[in-house]
């Protein structure tokens, strides 16, 4: 990733979106992982109270961002159109 602090790391997390519709029931947050490049995330993002049937509409959108505690997150990458099977 690219190093958005000046220490020379970024603090990178994950917003998931179950799209289409970007509510806070569409949303969901990985935690951030404190100073670095190369974040790995073992994390399971849940959306409940959805069927298969209605998951065959749906697609699914990852955004990368490096938190900021006092200023607006930067933008870092992102994954679009990802068809859920």
């Amino acid at each position: 990733l690219a190093a958005k602090d000046i220490n020379g790391f970024s603090d990178p997390f994950v917003k998931v979106y179950l799209l289409p519709g970007r509510n806070a029931e569409n949303k969901r947050r990985t935690k951030y992982i404190p100073k670095t490049l190369n974040p790995e995330w073992n994390q399971t993002v849940i959306y409940k109270g959805i069927t298969k049937e209605q998951l065959k509409s749906k697609t699914v959108e990852f955004t990368v961002w490096d938190y900021d505690r006092f200023t607006p997150n930067d933008f870092l990458g992102e994954v679009r159109n990802l068809t859920v099977n």
